[in-house]
């Protein structure tokens, strides 16, 4: 059985870690079948009322989230955390405590997303044992599947290789359903595909094959989470 830990997210606002933390909560009840408690830093301080933004609010924030994750850890589940936890020392205690039962996720950007007037100047990186997750570049799909194999968590998607057919739909009317996934008969339509931890958007293939009813192969082994397929050949 997989050893439950606590996923800490850490970052500026804006980067990207509450919708990372989401998309991993999700995979995450989706493998085990089992509920994963997620704890939000702004959903704390208004269920709590904290509305004190200075050393002693953030303080009383993060201790609070460690003390909730740490129960609810005990207790045998996943917990994933998305807090700006700006105090490294503090976090540090965290993970000196409990070992090898936390990841401390570092997601940052250099992206200008409206959220800059919430960064906090007390705010410092991690320096070791931590994912570095940099969303500059690379979308939510892209992002998750480094935090799973950073994690060896893609060793709990399956290993049976298929002959995948790639169809671009062409009767979508949104970015839903954007691409067909086919295997022996079988068909699911897809918002992206991700192929060994990359994504392939349409002018991707297009610039292989100028039609839009083409189809491209590919073989290994598929899941499919948050609609989106990622193969590994």
């Amino acid at each position: 059985m997989r050893e439950r830990k606590i996923y800490w997210f850490t970052g500026q606002p804006g980067a990207g870690k509450t919708e990372l933390a989401l998309r991993l909560k999700e995979y995450l009840e989706q493998i085990n079948n089992e509920d994963v408690f997620h704890i939000d830093g702004d959903n704390l301080r208004n269920l709590f009322k904290n509305i004190n933004y200075d050393r002693e609010g953030r303080e009383e924030n993060i201790k609070r989230a460690q003390d909730i994750a740490k129960f609810i850890y005990s207790q045998g589940y996943d917990v994933i955390v998305s807090l700006v936890a700006p105090y490294k020392e503090l976090r540090d205690k965290f993970k000196e405590e409990l070992k090898t039962g936390l990841v401390e996720i570092y997601v940052y950007t250099t992206n200008i997303r409206g959220r800059e007037n919430y960064h906090t100047n007390e705010y410092s990186a991690p320096s070791e044992n931590y994912i570095d997750i940099d969303t500059t570049d690379i979308n939510p799909e892209e992002s998750l599947f480094e935090i799973l194999s950073e994690t060896n968590l893609i060793v709990n998607l399956p290993r049976e290789s298929k002959t995948y057919q790639i169809r671009y739909n062409t009767i979508s009317k949104d970015d839903t359903e954007r691409w067909r996934l086919i295997e022996n008969g079988n068909e699911i339509l897809v918002s992206d595909v991700i192929v060994n931890g990359y994504t392939r958007t349409t002018k991707d293939w297009m610039s292989e094959i100028n039609d839009y009813k083409w189809h491209v192969s590919c073989v290994g082994y598929c899941e499919v989470i948050n609609n989106v397929a990622y193969i590994n050949s």
